[in-house]
């Protein structure tokens, strides 16, 4: 189909996607390292391609809890030359090729797990297929509260981000270069503290180098050279792993996951990240960051499930 936009001509056709085992959109997307809501069964997600072409992409479920979900694709260019990579990357985004079964074979073992999968069926996690915006938003999550890390990624779309032209109403992510020309004073204007200090001197390059390391193929490895990383520590990298590359070797630990640890298992609060790791492992097997995060979102109040993120500016 075409129509005209404001200047080209903007394609488009509609396809429908097939998960390999049901989802359910709805679901709360806590962690998100993307500016999608957190639990509606539809959004619109704007993708830059590698050659810098912008993709919208217009997605809903209108049956819940089903294997399939439809999608509405727009863009100024040739749509065949490029469905291969646009539906890999919502693919990987909702997570359709997942199976989950680490998570359903603890279910059998665990009571506290079973009791989470149960209130959340069709749950996936939801993980941004461009690197340099997690990473962004990942360093923007360190050290605040879920409402002021939202906020902080809506005003940094709409301050340095770029309107769709054929539809203003939707945004554009700045790209690795547009992010890599920021002055420290764009950085100030969100009033995010100490992470200008390392916001400031990102480059091209290391926005590549993230990239890599969070989908290098040697997860202990690729990790390690994410903590070389000015501004990357232990929460940052291990947040990309897992919600960006879909790696779910290594959990995270953050006050909430004390909190869970704490209250479902009895671990000491002040835990060191060592141990953290030792019990982990012996704990869970396969897949640990992704069954803590199931349990996560059960254990999360429902204020924050609830946020609504549409009136957020």
């Amino acid at each position: 189909m075409l129509h005209m936009g404001r200047k080209k001509k903007v394609r488009s056709e509609t396809i429908e996607l097939k998960a390999k085992i049901p989802i359910d959109l709805t679901v709360p997307k806590i962690y998100s390292l993307a500016d999608v809501p957190f639990n509606q069964n539809h959004w619109n997600r704007v993708y830059r391609m590698f050659d810098g072409e912008i993709f919208v992409a217009r997605i809903t479920q209108t049956k819940p809890l089903s294997k399939f979900i439809q999608v509405t694709i727009e863009s100024q260019t040739n749509l065949a030359s490029y469905e291969k990579e646009y539906i890999a990357r919502i693919r990987h985004e909702i997570g359709m090729d997942e199976t989950m079964q680490a998570l359903r074979s603890e279910s059998k073992k665990d009571s506290l797990i079973n009791f989470a999968a149960q209130a959340y069926p069709g749950m996936r996690l939801y993980a941004n297929s461009q690197v340099h915006e997690a990473a962004i938003l990942a360093i923007f999550s360190q050290n605040t509260s879920l409402f002021n890390y939202l906020q902080t990624t809506r005003q940094f779309v709409n301050k340095f981000g770029t309107k769709v032209e054929w539809d203003d109403s939707l945004t554009i992510f700045p790209s690795a270069a547009e992010i890599a020309n920021l002055e420290e004073t764009d950085w100030k204007s969100l009033n995010i503290g100490y992470k200008v200090d390392f916001l400031k001197n990102l480059t091209v390059d290391i926005l590549e180098d993230i990239g890599t390391y969070t989908f290098y193929p040697i997860a202990k490895r690729g990790l390690d050279n994410l903590l070389e990383i000015q501004g990357i520590g232990d929460y940052t990298a291990r947040s990309l792993f897992i919600y960006a590359a879909r790696r779910y070797e290594y959990a995270f630990m953050d006050s909430f996951v004390r909190e869970l640890l704490n209250h479902k298992y009895n671990i000491i609060y002040k835990m060191t990240t060592r141990d953290f790791d030792k019990w982990i492992k012996n704990k869970w097997k396969k897949d640990p960051a992704l069954i803590l995060h199931t349990l996560l979102l059960e254990y999360f109040p429902q204020s924050l499930l609830s946020i609504d993120t549409d009136n957020i500016k």
